[in-house]
């Protein structure tokens, strides 16, 4: 369908590169699914869809039947192509049971359980995730999520007021690097000192 470019350089004002490639279907994404597409999640960036599996990669019940899936953006049309899609694939489970035609439909509403939005914690995200949620509501057996990454308080204390999955998959891997040099080293500045003064001690007997 395409394929997209994700930048690892970081610009001057924080971002990165983010580019489609030419001849690529818009309204296909990057996507990857998990069992069957009976859960629809929706991401701006492959960046972000892959940060979010590597921290909950070990959560089957969060996880399961899903269908990941990069808007590459904020593209209403990439949802309501999946939409169809993930009807359409769970039709085809339902032909392959052999149920009658009329049990069909009942079968896909049954089996498509619930779409999350999981766009950036941002104004132009918040935006977005109302108009889905407006959309999911011609549904209503379908469960409709918000499922942004939250803002830690050390980082909003910085001014910080935009947070994607990736930004979460850093702080997380970060926070636990410095725990762990922080168990094995724990008064590190006092080692330092330590070092420091051991080191004009030897420095005074030379003399």
């Amino acid at each position: 369908m395409g394929s997209a470019l994700q930048g690892t350089y970081t610009k001057k004002d924080g971002s990165t590169l983010k580019k489609i490639d030419a001849n690529s279907d818009g309204a296909c994404g990057f996507n990857y699914l998990l069992g069957r597409p009976q859960n629809l999640k929706f991401f701006e960036s492959p960046i972000d869809l892959l940060s979010y599996l590597s921290i909950y990669h070990k959560r089957r019940e969060k996880i399961g039947d899903t269908w990941f899936i990069c808007l590459h953006g904020l593209k209403t049309t990439v949802v309501q192509n999946y939409f169809k899609l993930a009807q359409l694939k769970l039709t085809k489970e339902a032909q392959k049971q052999k149920l009658q035609a009329n049990k069909l439909q009942e079968y896909v509403i049954r089996n498509f359980k619930s779409v999350a939005v999981c766009v950036d914690n941002d104004v132009s995200g918040l935006a977005f995730a109302s108009k889905i949620q407006a959309v999911c509501q011609l549904f209503p057996t379908l469960n409709y999520e918000l499922e942004i990454p939250k803002i830690p308080d050390m980082m909003k204390n910085q001014g910080i007021e935009k947070w994607d999955w990736n930004s979460e998959l850093v702080f997380r891997v970060t926070r636990l690097s410095l725990k762990n040099q922080e168990y094995a080293q724990p008064e590190f500045v006092e080692y330092q000192d330590w070092n420091t003064a051991n080191l004009n001690q030897q420095m005074s007997m030379s003399l």
